[in-house]
């Protein structure tokens, strides 16, 4: 399964009390794969 993570909800998961913690546990347990498209980046910075 592919997911993308938006900065705004690795932020939201950070807190320990947050219901999307299980987000961040993911992440620092390394059950996702990090990424990076830096074309994205590219592409919206013309804006």
């Amino acid at each position: 399964m592919k997911v993308v993570l938006d900065i705004n909800v690795l932020l939201v998961s950070i807190p320990k009390k947050s219901k999307y913690r299980p987000i961040f546990d993911a992440l620092i347990n390394g059950y996702f794969h990090t990424v990076l498209v830096t074309t994205f980046f590219q592409n919206t910075s013309k804006f």
